[in-house]
C-alpha cells in the first residue's frame, strides 16, 4: 500500500476534491468492492468511467474489470497510471486494451471531453 505519514498520502492541491465532489475511500482492489461507488454511478445515470491512479496492475485493472462486468465503460488513462516497474504498467495497459477498457491518454481524454461539452 501507500507508506505511512501524512507526506505521503497528501492530495495534491490541484487534485483536493471541492465541496461538490464524491470521495470515497477505497477498501480493496477494485474500487467498486465496500463501496457504493455502482450505485452512485447509476444514481446519476453514468455509464462511464475514467481510470487513474497508481498500481495499474492491482487496483486500477481490477476496477476497469468489474465497472465493464456491471456495464460501465472504464477509460484506462495510460498516462494518468502508475505502477512498480514499467513491466507492469505495460502489463495492465495490455490487459485493459484488449479486454475490458478504452485505453487513451490524458490530452485524447481531455480533448473529447471538450468536444462533447
Amino acid at each position: 500500500g501507500i507508506p505511512a505519514g501524512p507526506d505521503k498520502k497528501k492530495i495534491v492541491d490541484e487534485l483536493t476534491p471541492d465541496e461538490d465532489d464524491i470521495f470515497l475511500t477505497k477498501w480493496r482492489y477494485s474500487a467498486f468492492k465496500k463501496t457504493n461507488l455502482l450505485e452512485i454511478l447509476n444514481e446519476q445515470g453514468k455509464d462511464q468511467l475514467i481510470i487513474c491512479g497508481i498500481y495499474a496492475h492491482i487496483g486500477c485493472l481490477l476496477t476497469a474489470c468489474e465497472a465493464f462486468m456491471d456495464g460501465i465503460e472504464p477509460f484506462f488513462v495510460a498516462d494518468a497510471v502508475a505502477d512498480f516497474s514499467l513491466e507492469h504498467h505495460k502489463q495492465a495497459l495490455e490487459y485493459a486494451s484488449n479486454r475490458c477498457a478504452v485505453t487513451t491518454s490524458t490530452n485524447l481524454l481531455l480533448n473529447d471531453l471538450q468536444s462533447v461539452k
